[in-house]
């Protein structure tokens, strides 16, 4: 006999392995950090040329623990004034790395509009 909860579900049900750009821990740990690293990229912009410093982090962390996650909500707190580009090295891993990133990357900017002009892919 089947139950009222069973006859809704559907099976088999898979968890979304993309990002989806919310802070679900309790203490908003995510939310936080991405914060941080926005106000630290804003603050950076701000200040003359010849001081400014590299904007290269590093988000570490094991499989599941929630780093592309953080790079959703940092895409939105500056999809304003920044561009970003996300690129899948495990998906990508038998090809050409150095290739692969530079042929995304420029279809991308073509597709968006930031390259103009005669930019082609060949």
């Amino acid at each position: 006999m089947e139950t009222k909860l069973q006859s809704k579900q559907q099976y088999p049900r898979f968890i979304q392995n993309k990002p989806c750009g919310i802070d679900k821990f309790d203490g908003g740990s995510q939310e936080r950090l991405a914060k941080t690293i926005a106000r630290h990229f804003c603050q950076n912009d701000s200040l003359d040329e010849e001081c400014t410093l590299p904007r290269i982090i590093g988000i570490e962390g094991i499989w599941g623990s929630g780093k592309s996650n953080v790079v959703k909500m940092l895409e939105r707190e500056l999809s304003d004034d920044y561009y970003f580009f996300e690129y899948d090295a495990w998906g990508h891993q038998e090809d050409l790395q150095r290739r692969s990133i530079l042929e995304l990357l420029t279809s991308k900017l073509i597709d968006d509009g930031i390259l103009s002009g005669t930019a082609t892919i060949t």
